[in-house]
């Protein structure tokens, strides 16, 4: 309808919007027509990260927005000038160790990287070295023998 403003489209490409984590999230934002790139701003939990976003096709940006808080916050995208009204989309964090749709984490945690198989029969390149992502104290199964039994 001539006249009418649309919105903008903002859509998280690298996982749902309600499960992001880490605090980085892939970012698309749709322009409607008659928008340029420099005609907005886009704001993720409220810093200003238009910088980091690239014309991938026309009226298409794509971005990784940094930085998000742990817990709810939005995507912002805000007309400067040029065709459309500002749109949001709510996202939520999550601490890059977990828990996001699981409970509490396994206590004590035996990392089996160097055991795990692939299934062409070859196996990972290196042991899981990250202490943030092992809970920080790290519990190394020692041996495939003394693995509890399986019930």
């Amino acid at each position: 309808m001539a006249g009418k403003s649309e919105q903008h489209k903002v859509e998280v490409l690298s996982s749902e919007p309600l499960l992001v984590s880490g605090g980085d999230a892939l970012v698309r934002v749709t322009l409607p027509p008659g928008t340029v790139k420099n005609g907005v701003t886009i704001l993720a939990g409220g810093k200003d990260m238009t910088s980091r976003f690239q014309e991938t096709d026309k009226g298409s940006l794509v971005g990784v927005v940094e930085g998000l808080p742990v817990g709810d916050s939005t995507i912002d995208v805000n007309p400067t000038h040029g065709n459309g009204l500002a749109s949001s989309l709510k996202v939520r964090n999550w601490p890059i160790q977990g828990p996001i749709v699981s409970g509490p984490h396994q206590t004590p945690y035996y990392c089996q990287t160097e055991q795990f198989v692939l299934p062409d029969g070859s196996r990972l390149a290196s042991a899981a070295l990250d202490a943030r992502l092992l809970g920080g104290n790290p519990h190394p199964l020692l041996s495939i023998a003394r693995r509890p039994a399986e019930r």
